[in-house]
């Protein structure tokens, strides 16, 4: 239910965020080693339930108590989620926290929070480019315009 990958310079982190799974002490200490070891330039977590959300399920609280500090230690570039059926960035320390959601489903509105760098209830899909000593990300609509966009070094 949780794993992890490299892909180029990224390393990808797949997490289960079902309430009862976030709290396996597993998957608590496995996440600790796999970032502990991880020697990727970049690192993105993917997992469902969003730790930021100004969207109509908002922001699944216990995760930011469990997973928030980790993420923060280990200086984790991007987390991904879902849930919330719109798109909605923040930024928190130094990490991009990015709900991704209107690949079909149908939308839900989204407000914006003190976190929000940018929020917009659309059909989307995200791209992200990198190479060892640099990250793209853009969120684009179905029609090819760019929602938002931002660029990480190393």
């Amino acid at each position: 239910k949780w794993f992890s990958y490299d892909y180029g310079p990224v390393h990808f982190v797949v997490l289960d965020s079902t309430f009862g799974s976030a709290f396996r002490i597993e998957q608590f200490f496995w996440l600790l080693f796999d970032l502990n070891v991880n020697k990727s330039p970049f690192t993105c977590v993917y997992f469902h339930n969003p730790v930021y959300s100004s969207g109509s399920h908002g922001s699944t609280l216990y995760l930011r108590l469990i997973w928030k500090p980790i993420f923060d230690y280990f200086d984790v570039d991007i987390v991904f989620n879902g849930h919330d059926h719109n798109y909605e960035r923040g930024v928190i320390g130094n990490t991009n926290y990015i709900v991704t959601c209107g690949g079909g489903a149908p939308l839900r509105d989204v407000g914006s929070s003190w976190w929000t760098i940018h929020s917009e209830k659309s059909f989307h899909y995200c791209y992200i480019s990198s190479n060892s000593s640099e990250m793209t990300f853009q969120a684009i609509r179905n029609d090819g315009t760019v929602i938002d966009n931002f660029t990480l070094k190393k």
